[in-house]
């Protein structure tokens, strides 16, 4: 079979994850953002940001900080986790949409060393625990090297 393996090249950097197979994958280099979406089931974001210079705060900053993005949700665990690219934290909140209808998203932040790389996912509270594992392989995959242009080759 066939493995499709997405580079993105930022301030020296090589950010690399393999996509979930079925999703649809969309760029906005504006914002250096990268979705992978399942419409009306999943969505997975991924923004290279230069938030956080030199480290995370503390997990209970980065969870105040989400907390004010989605007012009224509750917090239902904020843990160290691990990615292939490293050591990072984990977020995650629920949201009451309308009646007994949720959303669970999950936010990771994992340091690089000109900021910060973070995961959105979302889904609703229904499909969380299966589509989780989904995601969980996706930052499994997510590697982040030195990259550095290396200059043409000449001949005399």
């Amino acid at each position: 079979g066939t493995l499709t393996i997405y580079n993105i090249m930022a301030d020296n950097c090589r950010f690399s994850f393999v996509p979930p197979a079925g999703f649809a994958v969309g760029a906005d280099k504006s914002l250096r953002q990268i979705t992978l979406k399942i419409p009306d089931k999943v969505s997975i974001s991924m923004q290279i940001t230069t938030s956080y210079i030199g480290g995370l705060p503390d997990g209970e900053a980065l969870k105040n900080s989400v907390l004010q993005k989605y007012r009224g949700s509750a917090a239902l665990q904020s843990t160290a986790c691990f990615t292939g690219g490293g050591k990072g934290w984990l977020i995650d909140v629920k949201r009451v949409l309308d009646g007994d209808s949720s959303l669970i998203t999950r936010h990771v932040f994992v340091p690089w060393p000109s900021g910060t790389v973070e995961f959105v996912f979302s889904t609703n509270s229904e499909d969380f625990e299966t589509q989780r594992n989904v995601f969980g392989n996706l930052l499994n995959s997510f590697h982040i090297e030195p990259f550095q242009n290396k200059p043409a080759i000449t001949s005399n």
